[in-house]
């Protein structure tokens, strides 16, 4: 009742829907950092109660958390992930949900927010333990794995899909995404152009650091590339985990960034963080199951331009790939049409 209470608070369209019990279990599970060193992490599973093997398995990536209390072993019902695999369980599917490496169980660890490799290894390896959990309870879906994300959790689920689909262990029977970056390097060259104040400037500040602490060719002190006084304030910070307070910094990219280092990453010039900025992209291959991109028409946040780019750059390299328009909706406001929209295409009665 309580689900259906929330499911109702989606949409009408789901109120024919008969909706299951679910059970929530929080497994702990081996993974490795960003240095391939043994580590643990966690996640959600959400079983279906009396599982009749006619539903598929999802896993669902989730999207930018701001503090640890809203991972999705942490988190409550509401407007989050843990409360759209539930459900999705609810509705019939045997639900995924890892937290990544700096949330739930590793939360003494730094989130290597964007961090395409060790977030796709970390999912991955959540999902190998709770398909030999499901082996284990000799609980067997129905042979489809969907993999689903909203922003980080877009980026995040095709990077899974291609880490599936170079592990050759599972199959994957079609991607939904919707509000991700997806090319970093481009995105990445348009906002360090723009004279405006951006809103998601501390979220942009914290990929770069992310990569900067990681990448051995950076390792660079703050002040190589932003001016002050926000060198200091940021150098000041133990641990980012979470976006950067914009009391902190300048929401403009021109007064935030030193002007010779937006020059030289415009100019091509600083290979080492053009290089690691494309490592991160995941556009550039060719899968082999469908994917569909939801885009609000009206996105300000991460620009509606990263959707269509990427259906064309996966289009062109022969990926089956869907662009649907969210008319409209801005990143926000596109969630929910995203979902639903999800939701038909995953359990065919919605259709």
């Amino acid at each position: 009742m309580i689900l259906k209470f929330f499911a109702h608070g989606f949409t009408h369209s789901l109120d024919d829907i008969i909706f299951k019990d679910v059970q929530g279990i929080k497994i702990i599970y081996q993974t490795v950092d960003q240095y391939n060193e043994p580590t643990e992490a966690s996640g959600m599973l959400m079983i279906p109660e009396n599982f009749d093997r006619n539903g598929p398995l999802i896993s669902l990536q989730h999207s930018t958390l701001a503090d640890n209390n809203k991972a999705p072993t942490n988190s409550k019902l509401g407007v989050n992930e843990l409360t759209s695999a539930s459900i999705m369980a609810a509705m019939g599917a045997v639900v995924v949900v890892p937290d990544f490496i700096g949330y739930g169980h590793s939360s003494n660890h730094k989130h290597l927010y964007q961090y395409k490799e060790n977030i796709a290894r970390t999912a991955y390896d959540f999902l190998g333990v709770a398909d030999e959990y499901l082996k284990e309870k000799k609980i067997t879906t129905n042979g489809d794995l969907f993999l689903t994300g909203y922003a980080q959790g877009a980026d995040a689920t095709l990077a899974l899909h291609q880490k599936i689909e170079e592990e050759n262990q599972f199959t994957v029977t079609h991607s939904l995404v919707g509000g991700g970056i997806y090319n970093i390097n481009t995105f990445f060259k348009e906002i360090f152009i723009k004279n405006e104040d951006l809103p998601l400037m501390g979220t942009y500040v914290w990929i770069l650091e992310v990569l900067n602490s990681i990448y051995p060719t950076l390792q660079r002190p703050m002040d190589f590339y932003f001016n002050e006084p926000y060198a200091s304030n940021l150098s000041k910070i133990k641990t980012i985990n979470e976006p950067i307070d914009i009391n902190l910094i300048d929401t403009n990219p021109q007064k935030l960034f030193k002007k010779e280092f937006i020059d030289k990453l415009i100019n091509g010039e600083d290979k080492a963080l053009l290089d690691a900025i494309t490592d991160q992209g995941v556009t550039d291959w060719k899968p082999l199951a469908p994917i569909t991109i939801f885009q609000g028409t009206s996105e300000s946040c991460l620009y509606k331009s990263n959707g269509v780019r990427a259906y064309n750059q996966i289009q062109a390299r022969g990926g089956n790939i869907t662009y649907v328009p969210l008319e409209g909706k801005n990143h926000i406001g596109a969630v929910i049409p995203y979902l639903l929209e999800t939701f038909k295409i995953i359990f065919p009665p919605l259709r």
